[in-house]
């Protein structure tokens, strides 16, 4: 059936099997049973509804992670929660670090580092997934939420702070990703989780490489304006497929 906009009047009868109608606002709906036996008409609308917690919303409320990690997802459950923005942090130079310093006083400015990065991925409606030794992986919703945390991270850590002198380097990619439990926690995986920590490997100290999703939504080019910050484009090649792809990197210290 050719679907027409424009439609205000609708007959239905009993006969016709399941179609997707666009009718204009407020349209005339009749329904006629043509057998001699009752009939059950079902009239949905697919429009996706702007009040309902979907799990990808969920899973980067941090409040929700905190509290109910291993109630929330089944063992055996894998989870497509759709697009998320993937950041990743990395300390540089940490095995220096914990040398000169000592493990005790090492971990003491490592664990307020992690606070720290806690505290801007939460401003900026983020999740903290998971951390893996002295890095942290966070989701994001908003592809720019990210960048933003991203960027108050370099300039908290920046080499110049009294407060601190960890230096971070940080990476983003945006895609779909997987929800699984591990751990008894929420976790992602699947390729956009391994390329953000793929692309680790071009950015240094008070960085943020980031790849060209990242780079193509357009609140991400305003703020990277706004802060005039230029990007460098990179040629990345992924090894396990020899592809070559663009990724950015700008420095924020």
């Amino acid at each position: 059936m050719e679907e027409k906009a424009d439609l205000s009047e609708v007959l239905w009868i009993d006969e016709l099997s399941a179609q997707n109608i666009k009718v204009s606002n407020f349209p005339t709906v009749t329904l006629r049973n043509t057998s001699k036996e009752p009939r059950m008409f079902i009239l949905e609308d697919n429009a996706m509804d702007q009040d309902t917690l979907r799990p990808a919303d969920l899973f980067s409320f941090q409040n929700f992670r905190d509290l109910f990690t291993t109630e929330s997802l089944a063992s055996d459950i894998k989870l497509e929660i759709g697009v998320q923005t993937i950041l990743f942090t990395d300390l540089v130079g940490s095995t220096k670090f914990y040398e000169q310093e000592g493990d005790a006083a090492a971990f003491t400015e490592v664990r307020k580092h992690f606070q720290k990065t806690y505290e801007g991925v939460q401003k900026h409606d983020g999740a903290i997934v998971k951390t893996i030794g002295d890095a942290v992986m966070a989701s994001f919703s908003k592809t720019s939420d990210a960048l933003e945390a991203a960027i108050e991270m370099q300039e908290y850590f920046n080499g110049s702070n009294p407060d601190t002198r960890l230096r971070l380097r940080i990476t983003l990619h945006t895609g779909p990703c997987l929800a699984v439990n591990f751990d008894n926690n929420i976790d992602y995986f699947g390729n956009t989780v391994n390329l953000t920590a793929k692309i680790q490997s071009i950015a240094e100290a008070g960085q943020i490489g980031f790849t060209q999703k990242v780079f193509q939504d357009k609140e991400v080019v305003e703020i990277l304006q706004k802060k005039n910050l230029l990007c460098q484009e990179i040629d990345f090649e992924q090894k396990w497929s020899k592809k070559i792809i663009p990724v950015y990197r700008v420095d924020v210290s």
